[in-house]
């Protein structure tokens, strides 16, 4: 196996949440579709992983987290949808405060999911007002900082709204014996690492010439 097949990249991360069970602590009707959609014997955790790259373009290591979906279809287990890199807009802090930010380690690493829960959307009218998840989850950056990030509309992306609720929700499913996904996941996080350390190297040349 190489670097990529064998997943050793991908570890650590969040604790993941049961959408089954996040599902059933609301009894909105708006959740009846994803509801009466799950397959009877499967079960779907989400969370955050977070893979370390080395040498991929910026620093001698970028972490960042990944978005995981793992599925439990009777008694079969698979990652049903990972991500690549998410950078989540979040400033990144250079590891060594007098250098830039691809000297050594750049890194956003995922601690915990602090709360998900699911409510009507308070920014809308009474009579339109739809039902809305909220996440915030923590992270550290430098392993300096520990910040809450929150997220709105994740359930609802995954699970109602894009090409992958489709997969999701699927009665029959395959790739439980692969890793193609994460094969693929980490491949393209790799890319976003180049990409991140090529536009960093632009930026910072632009602001040595404007100095």
């Amino acid at each position: 196996m190489d670097d990529y097949e064998d997943a050793g990249v991908l570890h650590g991360g969040t604790e993941l949440i049961n959408i089954n069970q996040l599902l059933h602590q609301y009894d909105y009707p708006e959740l009846n579709s994803i509801k009466d959609l799950i397959p009877n014997g499967r079960e779907y955790w989400v969370g955050f992983a977070r893979a370390s790259l080395k040498n991929c373009g910026c620093g001698s290591r970028m972490y960042r987290p990944n978005l995981i979906v793992l599925m439990k279809d009777g008694k079969n287990y698979k990652f049903a949808y990972v991500s690549s890199f998410v950078g989540l807009g979040i400033e990144i802090l250079p590891w060594y405060l007098d250098k830039g930010l691809c000297e050594h380690y750049n890194l956003i690493i995922p601690n915990g999911i602090s709360s998900w829960t699911i409510e009507k959307d308070l920014h809308q009218k009474e009579k339109d007002k739809q039902v809305m998840d909220y996440m915030a989850f923590t992270i550290s950056r430098r392993d300096a900082t520990v910040d809450v990030v929150y997220v709105k509309g994740l359930l609802k992306a995954l699970f109602t709204d894009s090409s992958s609720s489709k997969h999701l929700l699927a009665v029959e499913q395959t790739g439980f014996k692969s890793v193609t996904n994460v094969d693929c996941a980490l491949k393209n996080s790799e890319k976003f690492c180049k990409i991140y350390g090529e536009t960093f190297k632009i930026d910072q040349e632009q602001e040595d010439k404007e100095n």
